[in-house]
């Protein structure tokens, strides 16, 4: 669980990163280095972060 208005949980394998967010909607994004998953948990905006940080650099999969 984290503390967002967009995002509800954020997990982390050591490779892959999982998204949850509010609505209910999960995404999965590929070969994420640890330092911007830490990145991630330590920014003060995590939907902020996700759209200018993830979204655009990483392959992702929606999971249903």
């Amino acid at each position: 669980k984290v503390d967002s208005s967009v995002i509800s949980a954020i997990g982390y394998d050591g490779t892959n990163l999982e998204v949850h967010l509010d609505n209910g909607e999960k995404y999965q994004y590929f070969s994420v280095p640890e330092k911007t998953f830490d990145n991630f948990l330590n920014a003060k905006s995590k939907g902020e972060f996700w759209n200018k940080q993830i979204k655009p650099f990483y392959l992702c999969h929606h999971l249903l």
